[in-house]
């Protein structure tokens, strides 16, 4: 499994109020983003303490992680956040979203792409759902802020690329100026 990631604060600032984690462990794999609302340097701070907490809550399930971040993130501005499990042994993972960070699962034939529930972690958080899927050996992923349309296009540039890091810059590069925090997470099963 190959990653490539590619971040950019909104109109060059100093502060990106999106943060990601990417903890990578032999059977699986936990990658989370948070985008603070708003920007600058209070999103910023909501977006890392949202990273905190996963760091220190990151081996329960990720419905009772979501619970400490939205305990954690109280009196923040709070945020949107998303986490993916990766089971390796199993090509399955497991994905919550709370607001407007999208995950696609780009196949050869399909792009699935597991909605994200309405909220915002640290004020008002209501049902979520936990989606479990499956991938297979050279399917892809993407997995970003709302910097980038929920229905955008990756395949154009996997296909010319082919490396995650390499797609990450070229995406980040064509959609520059950003007019958003901006962070892309691609991952090459």
């Amino acid at each position: 499994m190959k990653y490539g990631i590619c971040q950019k604060a909104k109109n060059n600032g100093i502060y990106n109020g999106d943060s990601y984690l990417l903890l990578e462990k032999e059977l699986e794999d936990l990658v989370v983003i948070a985008d603070g609302l708003g920007s600058g340097e209070l999103a910023f701070n909501a977006s890392q303490k949202a990273m905190e907490v996963v760091r220190t809550y990151q081996s329960i399930p990720l419905q009772e992680i979501i619970f400490n971040c939205h305990n954690g993130l109280k009196g923040t501005r709070g945020a949107v956040m998303s986490l993916c499990r990766i089971t390796k042994s199993q090509n399955r993972l497991s994905y919550i979203g709370i607001g407007n960070i999208t995950l696609q699962i780009i196949e050869t034939d399909k792009i699935v792409r597991p909605p994200s529930m309405w909220g915002m972690v640290g004020h008002v958080l209501t049902r979520f759902k936990t989606f479990d899927l499956s991938y297979k050996k050279g399917d892809w992923a993407a997995f970003y802020s709302d910097s980038i349309r929920p229905d955008f296009d990756f395949r154009p540039y996997i296909t010319q690329f082919g490396d995650p890091q390499s797609v990450a810059e070229a995406v980040l590069s064509d959609l520059t100026p950003v007019k958003d925090d901006f962070t892309l997470i691609m991952i090459n099963f």
